[in-house]
């Protein structure tokens, strides 16, 4: 597989995430680290480009310069600051242990148990705090189920 072809494939999965979490559809921190993980590392310095994004458009260093089919489907660079990323990193392993408990009170043990094994862990403690905001929000939804 050539490098090009590997970096188009890459490239549509995580298209296919912002399109997910752009329409409010659930994803696991699982999906989104396994897209991370295949993303290659960047090795030439980042560019500057125009980024649209909701119709306002701002020059962000690290984008890629795309054409007016793309422009739509840009997001921030990484170093850019996006409202999911305060959100996420303000949860204390403490909500996440309030939320383990009140999961485990209102469906029982092993719903607790599914949920963390979707993040890759066995216990609370294992977890990121990456992944605190993903399995609270997880763990909200199996309560709303």
């Amino acid at each position: 597989m050539s490098l090009e072809a590997t970096i188009a494939e890459n490239t549509a999965a995580i298209r296919e995430l912002i399109a997910a979490i752009a329409n409010g559809i659930p994803t696991t921190a699982a999906q989104v680290a396994a897209v991370a993980a295949e993303a290659p590392k960047e090795t030439k310095k980042p560019t500057k480009a125009t980024v649209v994004n909701n119709g306002a458009s701002s020059t962000q260093e690290g984008a890629s310069p795309a054409g007016p089919a793309d422009a739509a489907a840009q997001t921030p660079a990484a170093g850019a600051v996006s409202s999911p990323a305060p959100a996420a990193a303000s949860v204390t392993y403490d909500e996440v242990k309030a939320a383990i408990l009140k999961l485990s009170q209102a469906k029982g043990r092993e719903h607790v148990i599914a949920a963390l094994t979707e993040f890759g862990v066995a216990k609370g403690p294992e977890l990121k705090p990456e992944q605190f905001a993903g399995f609270i929000a997880k763990s909200n939804a199996l309560m709303a189920a």
